[in-house]
């Protein structure tokens, strides 16, 4: 009988967050891949005890999920008939940052020292 792995090409439908990570991980992480390659890819995570994640990913299709920073992503991908694994990452190196709010650009005011524009008055 052949496995998944050797099937996963075969039509599936992937709905976000299906299984979500146990309540008992309260520290996760959401985390963003891309799948930059003209391959179809599978990816996983295996390393989470009483939580498996799968997903099938197509060329540039981009996907938000929540793991624990020392899980591990894995991407298979097909070649010769064979899923292969073609890499192993971390997913702490995956997750998401919050962008701060940069400040607003400094210039020159009328008494020689620098404000930001947001606090200059007109």
């Amino acid at each position: 009988m052949a496995s998944f792995i050797d099937n996963w090409f075969l039509p599936v439908v992937s709905l976000p967050m299906l299984n979500s990570l146990p309540t008992e991980y309260t520290n996760r992480i959401l985390c963003y891949y891309t799948n930059t390659s003209q391959q179809i890819q599978l990816i996983r995570i295996t390393d989470i005890p009483n939580w498996y994640f799968e997903r099938i990913l197509f060329p540039q299709q981009r996907l938000l999920f929540e793991a624990i920073p020392h899980a591990h992503l894995e991407v298979y991908k097909k070649r010769f008939g064979v899923a292969d694994l073609a890499a192993t990452i971390l997913c702490d190196f995956l997750q998401v940052q919050q962008e701060t709010e940069t400040p607003s650009p400094l210039y020159q005011s009328d008494r020689g020292y620098q404000v930001s524009r947001s606090a200059a008055k007109p």
